[in-house]
């Protein structure tokens, strides 16, 4: 399961392929040389990011991003545009996925983070600044954010 669903990513559809033909290559089915990404990671956790109480969201993070805890994702505002709260990320780590739908429920999900340590975050950041490949990893990031808007932050706490 990747990108967003009942769509097909062609990027998604891409690494998929890519990750077949090395899988094919390294078991000896294809001649060639496998592929290596910019950067590869195990992953032993991850955390969902829930709506605390319902409203709009404007959005703030996206798939590919890398969050420090803390960080702003969302602000979540009334019909009106006042902000009723800011969802922040509780821990460091990459956006794996995010709703798309900006009206959202108490209790539904916002983001799904992959739980990170700083020192590897720092780790894949310069990998990524010494790698031609960036663009790729950017293009794929970005064509799995075309239905998102991301939104400076605005102050208009509303009261209750």
């Amino acid at each position: 399961e990747a990108g967003e669903g009942w769509k097909f990513e062609p990027g998604v559809v891409e690494i998929g392929v890519i990750g077949s033909i090395n899988l094919m290559r390294k078991m000896g089915m294809l001649e060639g040389e496998v592929q290596k990404p910019i950067f590869q990671v195990t992953i032993d956790k991850t955390t969902w990011v829930r709506a605390s109480r319902g409203g709009f969201l404007g959005f703030h993070a996206k798939p590919g991003d890398f969050v420090s805890k803390d960080q702003e994702l969302a602000t979540n505002t009334s019909i009106f545009g006042r902000e009723r709260n800011v969802i922040t990320s509780p821990v460091n780590g990459i956006v794996l996925g995010m709703t798309t739908m900006p009206a959202v429920k108490p209790g539904e999900p916002i983001y799904h983070i992959a739980v990170m340590a700083e020192k590897t975050m720092t780790r894949i950041r310069k990998q990524m600044e010494k790698s031609s490949e960036s663009t790729y990893y950017r293009r794929i990031q970005e064509a799995l954010s075309t239905n998102i808007t991301l939104l400076e932050r605005q102050n208009h706490v509303e009261t209750e």
